[in-house]
């Protein structure tokens, strides 16, 4: 009978070692510093915002914090961003992640942050692959996925910045952590060249644009320096001797899906952004050196913060 008990006891015990090993091994560590109205996970900060918004002024919002709508990564994430959602907006509930349809052309599902959409969590019959219901809703509680017209008012759920890292450029610039860079919208046309001497004076030159993600942020930034309507703006790609390239000269590696124009003859070209339009995917277009248009500034940040202490 001792010998029964114990065998029981030690069983048990096992068994708990188990338990508190594995929860010890898939708790997720929160050691950042998040800043006021935030919470942290898995050392990353989310803030829920209960505003409504549409998906495309909700991703703004958030890019104007210095971050992005959030993305999911695994059950652990999927399960803090719902549980966040309802002790901020209550249940049952609905919000914005990050996630769209619209930005490639091919309606693949992406993060818009550029991560890859390696976990999903869509409710049964979801996605429904319809292309004006582009943008991810999480609802609460079950913390299932449904694709939803990027038109439909919600509240969100935003990754920001940890305490430290949240001002890494000038004011009226704005920090891409994927690229770590700093943007800058000149809203006042001019020619493609005065835009470049007018990125110089802040320490910049015409932005490069390197991955979906990063378009998606330039677009974005421009899309709410015009209150979301059409406008095209100079980014720092030309075409000269019959090819494509970077002023910044960083490598021309990539471009939107259907974009890569060639045969354009022996004039030269520069190359726009567009805003405001129907889809995600902020298309390029392109014209000559005698028109006029806003433009786009990228800087390094550690350079910016140099000359600052300069100036000062």
């Amino acid at each position: 009978m001792k010998l029964l008990l114990a065998l029981i006891v030690l069983i048990f015990s096992s068994q708990n070692s188990q338990v508190v090993s594995l929860a010890l091994s898939t708790t997720p560590a929160t050691s950042v510093p998040c800043p006021a109205n935030s919470t942290g996970f898995n050392n990353v900060c989310y803030r829920a915002v209960n505003t409504t918004a549409t998906w495309i002024n909700a991703a703004i919002d958030c890019i104007s914090q210095g971050g992005n709508l959030a993305s999911v990564s695994s059950d652990f994430v999927n399960d803090f961003i719902v549980n966040l959602a309802q002790q901020k907006f209550g249940n049952p509930t609905r919000f914005w992640l990050g996630g769209s349809s619209s930005m490639l052309s091919n309606g693949s599902w992406v993060w818009i942050d550029g991560n890859n959409m390696t976990y999903t969590n869509w409710a049964m019959g979801h996605p429904r692959n319809v292309s004006s219901y582009d943008s991810i809703q999480m609802h609460g509680p079950s913390g299932t996925w449904y694709d939803a017209s990027r038109e439909f008012m919600a509240p969100y759920v935003c990754e920001v910045p940890s305490v430290g890292t949240a001002n890494q450029c000038y004011d009226n610039w704005y920090y891409l952590a994927a690229t770590n860079k700093c943007y800058r919208v000149i809203t006042k046309k001019n020619t493609f060249l005065n835009q470049r001497s007018s990125c110089y004076s802040f320490d910049g030159d015409l932005v490069s644009i390197h991955s979906t993600g990063e378009n998606f942020f330039v677009g974005a930034l421009a899309s709410k320096a015009f209150n979301n309507t059409y406008q095209e703006l100079f980014i720092g790609l030309k075409y000269t001797s019959s090819k494509w390239s970077w002023v910044d000269e960083t490598p021309y590696n990539w471009w939107p899906n259907k974009w890569n124009l060639t045969n354009l003859g022996s004039y030269n070209y520069y190359g726009l952004i567009e805003t405001g339009t129907t889809t995600n995917q902020f298309s390029w277009d392109y014209d000559s050196s005698s028109s006029t248009y806003p433009a786009i500034c990228d800087s390094d940040p550690s350079f910016l913060k140099k000359e600052k202490k300069i100036v000062n």
